[in-house]
């Protein structure tokens, strides 16, 4: 009697645990699509700063960030990792160009703030304004390259075009294209002040995914036939009109 009751209980056990694994590995399972999207995050952020290591890729790397990102994690589509790779490899050469445009332009403004600082003395009440000033225009400048990579992300370009359309947009966007280059800066601060914690492992998506909230509604609008598209039911509408 005692060997068939432990029989029973064995039994029930194994039942129990693999109910729950197949629960578990369910696809639609909410334990089971965080812990999909904690992955895609880890892993997209990792992808992002392995491709910005020869800097001049930041452009084509952050295009492809956008993307990926916001298709599959935010609007919940399929293929984050091909959509990341993809999206480098057809935006390589333009967002290559247009990295080193702002590289140029980042060596110019170290250069002046080095002059700033030689021409006047730190402890002048003068300097703290102009190199809060600068500060502030060199986010700027930060953030039109941020919207750049956005824009590249979801039109095609040439490089003189995507040049003139981040300039054009980031002034006629301003608040939302300077709290997003604010969010970026942010994010890179908290990622070397907390480097021995890994935050680097999830800020740049989460910073991301953070910024899309700010300018798809800006993409939007630039988006060919976007009004005839908003009028078909949402389900049939494409992932970016969701």
């Amino acid at each position: 009697m005692i060997y068939y009751i432990k029989q029973f209980a064995a039994f029930s056990l194994q039942r129990i645990g693999t109910d729950r694994m197949k629960s578990f590995f369910n696809p639609d399972n909410f334990i089971f699509r965080f812990s999909v999207t904690i992955l895609d995050i880890v892993v997209l952020s990792l992808l992002w700063v392995v491709f910005c290591i020869p800097i001049v890729t930041i452009g084509p790397a952050t295009a492809a960030l956008y993307y990926s990102a916001v298709k599959c994690i935010r609007f919940k589509e399929e293929g984050t990792y091909k959509n990341f790779f993809d999206s480098f490899r057809s935006n390589f050469r333009t967002g290559a160009g247009y990295s080193l445009v702002f590289l140029a332009l980042a060596a110019s403004m170290y250069i002046i703030y080095i002059a700033i600082v030689g021409i006047f003395p730190l402890k002048e009440a003068l300097t703290v304004p102009i190199i809060w000033g600068f500060l502030l225009f060199c986010t700027f400048l930060f953030s039109v390259f941020l919207c750049g990579a956005i824009l590249l992300s979801r039109f095609e370009y040439t490089l003189s075009k995507l040049l003139a359309d981040s300039f054009r947009i980031g002034f006629g966007h301003l608040p939302r294209v300077y709290v997003s280059g604010l969010i970026a800066v942010a994010a890179v601060l908290l990622s070397i002040k907390f480097f021995y914690y890994q935050l680097w492992f999830i800020t740049p998506c989460l910073s991301i995914l953070l910024i899309s909230k700010l300018m798809e509604p800006v993409l939007r609008k630039y988006t060919p036939g976007v009004e005839d598209l908003m009028q078909i039911p949402l389900e049939e509408r494409p992932w970016y009109l969701k």
